[in-house]
């Protein structure tokens, strides 16, 4: 879901381990994976679907390293239309990607409304962190998609 708007800064410092989207799909669907172009620089990422109030609903995790590109996480999970989620990615180590400064909310991507932009406040490699919910409210975005069936 790259905003729509906004200016784009390449292969900037991503300012939070764990960053995401508030948004609400306009049809029931099938969610398979989480993409996201945002590299640690070694380890791991872990993507999650939260609810509105932060409680973890599904997670999934894929390898990363060194490379700024689009990755794939596998994930499952049946998004009811109509209901908000936050759906991110948590780095294990500084990472860098695509930042979006000034985007313009909210955007509708393949039929899912971004409402609010959310970045998580906890250090990078923090046990706890990847389940703690990005706080939202950012007016920086970034490029993460979500993959439906």
């Amino acid at each position: 879901m790259t905003p729509t708007t906004g200016q784009e800064h390449t292969g900037g410092t991503v300012v939070a381990p764990t960053i995401g989207y508030l948004v609400t799909f306009a049809c029931s669907t099938a969610i398979t994976g989480i993409e996201f172009q945002y590299v640690a620089n070694t380890g791991s990422a872990i993507t999650q679907v939260w609810d509105a109030n932060g409680n973890v609903l599904a997670t999934g995790s894929t390898v990363v390293g060194g490379t700024l590109q689009w990755y794939h996480s596998n994930i499952t999970f049946e998004a009811v239309a109509g209901e908000q989620y936050i759906v991110g990615v948590h780095a294990s180590e500084n990472a860098y990607g695509n930042a979006w400064d000034n985007i313009t909310l909210p955007f509708t991507v393949d039929g899912i409304t971004v409402t609010q932009a959310c970045v998580g406040t906890l250090v990078y490699g923090d046990a706890s962190a990847p389940d703690l919910a990005p706080t939202c409210g950012s007016s920086e975005g970034y490029d993460i998609r979500v993959v439906t069936q």
